[in-house]
C-alpha cells in the first residue's frame, strides 16, 4: 500500500506539470488527477489474478515418459560435444533390457560373445569403454538395439539361451 501513496503524488505533479505546459484548465487537470488515481488504484492495489492450472492425473513417472524423454534430451550432451554419463547410462539401462529378451546379460562377463552379436562390437565396446562416447557412436548404438527390439521375442514366451563360449572337455 505504501507503493500506491508514492505513484499518486507523483502522478498528480506530472499533470499539473503537463496542465501549466499546455494550458489546460484546472477541470480538465482534476479530472486527470481522478482518472489516472483510479487506474492506479486498480493496478496496483489490487492483488494479481490466480490463473488456475490443469492437475497432473499422473504423479508417478514410467518408463519413457515425456518429461523423462525430455530431461534426458537437455542432459544428453556434454559442453565438449560428447554424451554425458546419465545419457551413456540411459542407454546402457536400454540396452540391458533389449538384451534381456534374448536372455542375454550386459553385465555378465560369460555372456560377451553372445552380447557382442546382438549388439555388434562397437556398440558392445561402447559400453566398455572409459572415454566419454561421442554420439555418432551412440547414435549407432540406439540404431542397433532398435533394430534388436524389432526382432525381439514377444513377452510371453521363453527367451533364448545366450551363446556360450566353449568349454574345455573334462578329464577325471
Amino acid at each position: 500500500m505504501k507503493i500506491l501513496w508514492g505513484y499518486l503524488p507523483l502522478e498528480a505533479l506530472g499533470v499539473l506539470l503537463a496542465q501549466q505546459a499546455l494550458g489546460f484548465s484546472m477541470v480538465h487537470a482534476a479530472m486527470t488527477i481522478i482518472t489516472a488515481a483510479a487506474v492506479t488504484v486498480l493496478l496496483v492495489a489490487l492483488p494479481a489474478v490466480y490463473h488456475p492450472h490443469w492437475p497432473r492425473t499422473s504423479t508417478g513417472r514410467r518408463d519413457g515418459a515425456r518429461d523423462q524423454i525430455s530431461a534426458l534430451s537437455w542432459a544428453f550432451m556434454t559442453r565438449d560435444e560428447t554424451v554425458s554419463a546419465r545419457g551413456l547410462q540411459t542407454v546402457r539401462e536400454a540396452a540391458t533390457t533389449r538384451l534381456a529378451l534374448h536372455g542375454v546379460d550386459l553385465t555378465d562377463p560369460a555372456h560377451e560373445p553372445a552380447a557382442r552379436a546382438l549388439l555388434g562390437d562397437a556398440s558392445y565396446d561402447l559400453f566398455q569403454d572409459t572415454q566419454p562416447a561421442t554420439m555418432t557412436r551412440v547414435g549407432r548404438c540406439i540404431d542397433r538395439l532398435a533394430e534388436i527390439t524389432a526382432t525381439s521375442q514377444p513377452a510371453h514366451s521363453q527367451p533364448s539361451q545366450p551363446t556360450q563360449p566353449p568349454s574345455q572337455p573334462r578329464t577325471t
